[in-house]
């Protein structure tokens, strides 16, 4: 319990230094810029990302140092905060008067507030992991990092090399560095919901809505239904996304954007790209898109729009350098698959993102009914452009069209994938593009100098609200989870016992220290990455250095390719055949199996762990627990 509310409270200052660093970046990128904290915290993670990549290129990730960029930035926070007190002091004389002026307005704000303690609460402690997504990876990374310096090599992982340049991963780090991994949602979706619901205030500010329409934007982001599988990018991507399109309307038709502005729009793109790789054609998306509308508006100045492209791709570039560099350290590439496939397994013909013919009947009508909700929205949000088009809303000097395309790649991510879980691959970019049309529609209205509602005889303007009313009654759904979140996660057991973390401490102290381990266990984020190379088969065969793993052909030939590549010690979870056990995932080997990625991951991992007891019969067992063994690969029993 008490690591519970100490979650929280760490949680908010994670969230104090995110809009301490982005006013630090205000002051000197964009001075005098009336940005609020939604979008402050938006630019500071993204900063924090960008800074990252720094620290871990260098090898200086450490407890001490992202618990010093947290309180360095909430001493940033402090003179805004001081700032805006003065601005507005608090007191109960206020909040007196407003009840008696307008007591449904403040019902309306203590459910808001509600909704907002609901969401963010819910989500700072939980034992909700995937056992193999979180489990293999993304709890992996971020120890990684803060136990040697850097998330380092790591050829054997397919998600080290597909999900993420590693952006997300040290997000978690700033939680992980003084709390549990139970706490790895403080950042993401905890804070960052916090943060758009701040966003969305502050955009309600801005277009002059009434106060209940501003209550019902800051609402609708809070009651989220979000399909969270796992601990990768979600509710962090959405914000920085949305962040993007805030700071390309506000910019609006101006023939030349100051050098900050371009800066701070590369470094939301920059801090997208290496959260999650799915953010990255969208990034691509928005830069040629927006520099379609920069030369629309200043045709006459075709150079200036040449500049801009050149600075926002150079700038894009050198922000992800660092990250790139780890990444083409690691896994053979410095982008996948844009740059390169690396070490993929596709390369060697063992794992494909795409099954073969593609283009039948069967494989190509199943990814569109499992992006079916996406595409529902996609028209949604066109027609509701056409919508507001009627009624004399001149999107285009917001870059209200470029909702509908931003979602319209979501389509594309989703048909990427083959249809697998499609949902949580759209669910960032599609909702972005629904905040981003009702802030297009506000922005618009606000143009056209039309105040919503400000007085009670004022007509509502029906295009915005409209879309608005809407929105909320599809987020709806999602408020009875959050609550049931938050009820559940604080009578929830710790994600492991002493016992089990003190017996994963154990098992690498049987190999000599400096050496390389290869392992397939239950849960690899327990173990000690300090004093030994430690790889993680995360998918056997979705990655591997060439000529990549050897498949079909038994033990010994696993053997002879890990000792070429100085591997000589392997860990293997031997009794719960690491979460990934033929009676449990038998189904997907079966002929006729819907999905071939699928299909071909788990026939490698069988084919893999067999082989794996194969050697444990034949090779020296330096540790065997009954439940875990490490095989010395040149020794045989």
């Amino acid at each position: 319990m008490n690591m519970y509310f100490t979650s929280a409270l760490w949680g908010l200052l994670i969230l104090f230094s995110f809009v301490g660093w982005g006013s630090l970046l205000a002051r000197l990128l964009v001075p005098g810029s009336s940005a609020g904290w939604g979008q402050k915290g938006a630019w500071g993670m993204a900063a924090l990302v960008i800074i990252g990549g720094v620290l871990n290129l260098l090898q200086l990730v450490s407890p001490v140092a992202c618990t010093a960029l947290v309180l360095l930035g909430c001493v940033m926070w402090l003179p805004e905060a001081i700032g805006a007190y003065l601005r507005n002091p608090i007191s109960t004389t206020r909040f007196r008067t407003a009840y008696r002026c307008d007591k449904v307005l403040i019902l309306a704000c203590v459910i808001v507030l509600g909704f907002a303690g609901s969401a963010y609460m819910g989500n700072v402690w939980t034992t909700g992991f995937n056992d193999n997504d979180d489990y293999h990876a993304y709890l992996v990374f971020p120890h990684k990092m803060l136990q040697t310096g850097a998330m380092g090599d790591d050829p054997f992982s397919e998600r080290r090399l597909v999900t993420s340049l590693g952006g997300q991963s040290f997000l978690h780090t700033l939680a992980l560095c003084r709390l549990p991994n139970e706490a790895m949602g403080v950042v993401d979706p905890g804070v960052s919901l916090l943060l758009l619901a701040l966003l969305m205030l502050e955009i309600g500010t801005h277009c002059k809505c009434n106060r209940f329409l501003t209550l019902t934007l800051v609402a609708a982001p809070l009651c989220i239904a979000m399909p969270k599988v796992n601990s990768s990018s979600l509710v962090s991507g959405l914000l920085l996304l949305l962040t993007t399109y805030v700071l390309l309307s506000t910019q609006g038709t101006k023939e030349k954007w100051k050098a900050g502005s371009v800066v701070m729009l590369s470094m939301l793109l920059a801090g997208m790209c290496a959260l999650k790789s799915t953010f990255i054609p969208v990034a691509a998306f928005i830069v040629i898109t927006h520099l379609i509308v920069r030369w629309s508006q200043i045709k006459e100045r075709p150079l200036l729009v040449v500049c801009e492209l050149l600075s926002l791709s150079v700038l894009v570039a050198a922000f992800l350098l660092p990250w790139m560099l780890s990444m083409l350290h690691s896994s053979g590439t410095l982008l996948y698959p844009v740059l390169g496939s690396g070490f993929h397994g596709s390369v060697y013909g063992h794992s494909s993102m795409l099954p073969p013919g593609l283009l039948s009947f069967h494989n190509a009508i199943r990814p569109i009914v499992s992006s079916l909700d996406s595409m529902v929205l996609i028209g949604v949000l066109l027609l509701a452009c056409g919508y507001a088009r009627a009624f004399g809303s001149k999107l285009s000097e917001s870059h209200g069209w470029l909702v509908p395309m931003i979602s319209s790649v979501g389509g594309a991510v989703s048909l990427s994938t083959s249809g697998v879980a499609a949902s949580r691959y759209t669910f960032p970019i599609a909702y972005a593009a629904v905040l981003a049309l009702v802030s297009a529609l506000l922005f618009a209205d606000a143009r056209r100098s039309v105040r919503l509602c400000h007085d009670r005889n004022d007509s509502v303007s029906t295009n915005s609200f409209l879309v608005v009313f809407c929105l909320v009654i599809a987020f709806a759904s999602g408020t009875l989870l959050s609550g049931v979140r938050m009820r559940s996660s604080r009578t929830a057991p710790s994600l492991d016992d002493a016992n089990t973390a003190a017996r994963y401490r154990r098992i690498l102290r049987s190999v000599p220290k400096g050496e390389t381990v290869l392992t397939r266990l239950d849960k690899p984020y327990l173990l000690g990455f300090r004093d030994h190379q430690v790889f993680i088969a995360d998918w056997p065969g979705g990655a591997s250095p060439p000529p990549g793993l050897p498949f079909g052909k038994g033990g010994e030939a696993l053997s002879r390719y890990l000792i070429v590549k100085d591997v000589r010690y392997v860990a293997y979870s031997y009794r719960n055949s690491a979460n990934f056990s033929w009676n449990d995932y038998k189904d997907r080997v079966k002929p006729g199996y819907p999905d071939h990625w699928i299909q071909s991951v788990a026939i490698s991992t069988f084919d893999f762990q067999r082989s794996l007891i194969e050697l444990g019969q034949s090779r020296k067992r330096i540790y065997d627990d009954g439940s875990i063994f490490v095989l010395d690969l040149k020794e045989r029993r």
